[in-house]
């Protein structure tokens, strides 16, 4: 089986192609003598499912100290003495740190010790 829509065509002297077809929904990884491949439902689907959520339950706030800043919605935006949760990930979009605010108390920062 051939695809055509290679996104990640690999030097010839490894001998295989990463291929990601999106037509087919198919993800493969392929050589002269071999392919193997797999739907995106099935292989991404975690990875899916992780962004879905994150952007149904996230809203971008803009930058903030040259940091992307998302807040995690609320129920009740206007229950000002709730907590807000926020994620800030650096200009090449790795999770740096992630803060915790309350109007009475303040917020407190806490740094990805390894950033992902």
């Amino acid at each position: 089986m051939r695809f055509y829509y290679s996104i990640l065509g690999l030097n010839p002297t490894k001998g295989f192609d990463v291929v990601i077809d999106q037509s087919d929904e198919l993800v493969a990884v392929q050589s002269d003598v071999d392919c193997k491949k797999t739907h995106f439902s099935k292989s991404l689907l975690p990875v899916h499912l992780f962004f879905s959520m994150f952007d149904s339950l996230t809203e971008y706030k803009g930058l903030d100290e040259g940091n992307h800043k998302f807040k995690i919605r609320q129920f009740d935006e206007s229950n000002e003495l709730s907590p807000r949760f926020y994620f800030f990930f650096d200009k090449d979009l790795k999770f740096i740190k992630s803060r915790i605010e309350q109007i009475d108390i303040g917020g407190f920062d806490f740094s990805a010790l390894i950033p992902f």
